[in-house]
């Protein structure tokens, strides 16, 4: 379970890597942007190697579902989502650049040095629901990004950025939904709502993929 939860991400980039590849947006993200990706996961690791719980929760209720929101999913989910915006807003600002930003790819290559330390330490104390539930709650958030930019197609500017960014975030506080489902056994209810989830992840995937198989050039900003 270790080895999937340390694998799981990095295959998820480099499948997104090779649909980028066949797409015609030219949004891939930059050495440079991967390096300052990698830069900004790597803090946010050692921040969670020194403080691997903000909120301590109390029973099984309320306190352990927004443990679940800051420690699990909102933490480590809005901080690449909102960095990625600031990046976007200061290319477009400064450098006049309007290619819709590489979120999924931002998002995916900045939470492998997370998992990273969070895979050592869920292994350490033996939490098989974290090893494999959390990586693909993550990766599901992050490919469900490619899905609300596509959804999202308004004249305003403003308002789809709000609307995408407020679609993100909710999913990230889904995730947290999905993840305290499981851990107070409520199993079925669980799976339904990771089926939720994962869907718009699994939609865009399939069809990136189809496109890929028969040679189609795609836009995986208009999916």
């Amino acid at each position: 379970m270790v080895l999937f939860s340390v694998l799981w991400l990095p295959f998820c980039y480099m499948l997104w890597l090779k649909i980028k590849s066949a797409g015609d947006n030219g949004s891939r993200l930059r050495f440079f942007e991967r390096i300052l990706t990698l830069g900004i996961g790597g803090v946010i690791a050692a921040t969670r190697f020194f403080y691997a719980i903000f909120w301590q929760p109390e029973g099984l209720g309320w306190s352990r579902f927004i443990s679940a929101c800051v420690d699990y999913m909102f933490f480590p989910l809005t901080i690449p989502i909102i960095s990625c915006f600031i990046f976007a807003c200061i290319k477009r600002l400064f450098f006049k650049e309007r290619i819709e930003p590489d979120w999924t790819g931002w998002i995916l290559l900045m939470l492998i040095p997370v998992m990273l330390v969070c895979a050592g330490r869920w292994g350490i104390e033996k939490n098989p629901a974290n090893l494999v539930l959390i990586p693909l709650l993550w990766s599901a958030v992050a490919f469900n990004c490619s899905y609300f930019t596509s959804i999202f197609v308004k004249k305003n500017a403003a308002l789809n950025m709000a609307l995408f960014l407020l679609s993100a975030l909710a999913a990230a506080l889904f995730a947290a939904l999905v993840w305290w489902a499981f851990f107070v056994s409520q199993t079925i209810i669980g799976f339904a709502l990771l089926a939720i989830e994962i869907i718009p992840a699994t939609l865009t995937v399939l069809k990136c993929c189809k496109n890929i198989r028969t040679g189609r050039k795609i836009n995986t900003d208009k999916i």
